[in-house]
């Protein structure tokens, strides 16, 4: 969530959408792939799918161009790879 954001002038990068499971992880992402700007998706919140994941997953998807964007900021991020 926290590299979503990173070298990007607005902090809305990464949003979580009502939606069932299934759209969850498949539709949603894939909406988000075509909008601009690029943004992740946090999935896996429905409450009839939670019984069916553990109490400690969810879902983070990112668009391939955001996440080569993300790749590319690591060594000047918070997480001191370089």
């Amino acid at each position: 969530m926290v590299l979503a954001n990173y070298g990007r002038p607005s902090n809305d990068n990464a949003v979580v959408r009502m939606s069932a499971g299934c759209q969850s992880i498949c539709l949603i992402p894939y909406q988000l792939g075509k909008e601009r700007p690029l943004r992740a998706g946090l999935g896996v919140t429905d409450i009839s799918a939670r019984p069916y994941v553990g109490p400690d997953i969810l879902s983070f998807t990112v668009p391939w161009e955001m996440y080569l964007e993300m790749e590319g900021n690591v060594p000047g991020s918070f997480t001191g790879i370089s």
